[in-house]
């Protein structure tokens, strides 16, 4: 009910939703364009969850014309089968989705580009023949992110076109930094460039269903919170196992690793909204600030003594001959952390982290030890809640056995899953920054994670097999 709540509150304060709406794409030619952002796209389109009027700009550094980029958008689509529908209703969804794209090519880090996207975006308002509402979305490298910046500043394209309606937002991908210092410095360009409503920081796992059902769970259902505590759970494991290895991301994961790709922004902010304590308004503002306080209340690492035994790194064997991998590298393709959260709630409840990469299959959840019973909700390989309990085993003997209850999303055939960027995208349309991190969220994270990378040499890097299961990881020397 919550959720409803705020997105009645954010459709009262956007009734004027049909607003003609721009989105430039930068770096549309990139993977996550490819895989993520244009099947998105296409699949809210055809669901009608974008205003009337809407146009894609296409922004990248290949040469493209506007029909040969259509078709390759087209392709996309085609092979992601983003809708389930009759051929002829799909290629006219197609058709008319297709139809409202253009291609822009430029270059990130020159000004020109940007006077030359205003001038296209001057035209499109013409064509719509009101002020548009503009939408930026950083598909790119984050080392493009300072100059991206600067130059919608500089160039005009951050300001609104008209003082009632015509907002612009910026959409930015992590990694935000890669340490504390260099999210901080990110952070104050930023805050000097735009107002805080118009900054949208992404971490696309919060969309997930199974991670926005958390809070539902949690304070609908008054027989859970009571227990929500450190005299009730015995420890919190929070995984996030991938099958695939590195793939084509070398360029950019190598100099990245697994604690900085996943550990600073999925699994902590996965650890946040399960830690959190209960705003006193379900308000995107009161879900931020709880979730902030728990990362805020992180213990530090670094400063324990035995710190080696409670973070470990390894990468799969293998990896140094992967694809724009150094020989050499000492990047971690796995690592594990044990800390705690130091407030009332949680004192003493001992919180297992694991990620990794080359693993048996994809597996991801939150699980919280009761002891007798465990509550695990779970994002791959299916998205559910499962329940662990205690029963009498039929028969004469009185004795227990384990049985598991468990909540399905996607049971009913009625149900349709929405993908965690239709969520994304459409929230940022609407203005709903529950699912986005706040920039105090951020820092908090880089502030625990920062001291354990600056120490990742005083730990051994383990190895460990391809295809490992996801049960059984061990490390060979």
């Amino acid at each position: 009910m919550w959720r409803v709540f705020i997105r009645l509150i954010v459709t009262t304060m956007n009734n004027k939703y049909n607003t003609p709406t721009i989105f430039t794409l930068l770096g549309a030619t990139g993977d996550l364009a490819k895989k993520k952002l244009f099947p998105a796209l296409f699949e809210l389109f055809v669901q009608e969850k974008l205003p009337e009027k809407f146009s894609i700009i296409a922004f990248a550094r290949r040469e493209y014309s506007d029909v040969d980029f259509r078709k390759y958008v087209a392709e996309i689509i085609e092979l992601k089968k983003a809708v389930e529908a009759e051929k002829v209703e799909f290629e006219t969804s197609l058709k008319k989705f297709l139809a409202k794209i253009t291609y822009f090519h430029g270059d990130f880090n020159e000004l020109e580009s940007y006077e030359r996207l205003a001038g296209l975006l001057k035209k499109e308002a013409d064509r719509f023949k009101v002020c548009p509402r503009r939408l930026y979305h950083l598909a790119v490298p984050p080392v493009y992110y300072e100059n991206i910046f600067k130059n919608l500043s500089q160039s005009g394209l951050s300001l609104p076109c008209d003082d009632n309606q015509g907002w612009s937002r910026i959409l930015v991908e992590k990694p935000f930094g890669h340490d504390l210092n260099s999210a901080r410095e990110l952070d104050r360009l930023l805050s000097q460039l735009f107002k805080p409503d118009q900054i949208y920081c992404i971490d696309h796992y919060l969309a997930k269903e199974s991670l926005q059902n958390i809070l539902d769970f949690r304070f609908a259902n008054k027989i859970f919170e009571p227990s929500w505590n450190n005299k009730q759970i015995k420890k919190i494991t929070i995984t996030l196992l991938e099958k695939d290895g590195v793939g084509t991301r070398g360029n950019f994961y190598d100099g990245v690793g697994a604690l900085r790709d996943v550990g600073q922004n999925h699994l902590l902010q996965m650890l946040a909204l399960v830690a959190m304590e209960k705003p006193e308004e379900m308000t995107a503002v009161g879900i931020r600030e709880k979730r902030g306080e728990v990362l805020r209340s992180l213990k530090p690492l670094i400063q324990n003594a035995d710190f080696k035994k409670t973070v470990s790194r390894a990468q799969y064997i293998g990896y140094t001959a992967e694809k724009n991998i150094a020989p050499e590298s000492q990047t971690e393709t796995f690592f594990t952390l044990e800390t705690e959260i130091n407030n009332e709630r949680w004192q003493n409840v001992p919180i297992f982290l694991m990620a990794g990469k080359g693993f048996s299959q994809n597996r991801s959840f939150i699980e919280l030890d009761f002891g007798a019973n465990t509550i695990t909700f779970e994002l791959q390989p299916q998205e559910k809640i499962s329940l662990k309990f205690l029963v009498k085993t039929p028969g004469l003997e009185n004795s227990l056995e384990e049985q598991t209850l468990n909540f399905k999303h996607l049971e009913k055939a009625s149900q349709k899953k929405s993908e965690a960027y239709e969520k994304v995208l459409y929230d940022a349309i609407v203005g709903d920054q529950t699912l986005f991190p706040s920039p105090e969220e951020i820092e908090y994270s880089w502030r625990f994670i920062t001291p354990i990378i600056n120490h990742w040499t005083d730990l051994p890097l383990h190895k460990y097999k391809l295809g490992v299961d996801t049960d059984k990881i061990e490390f060979e020397s």
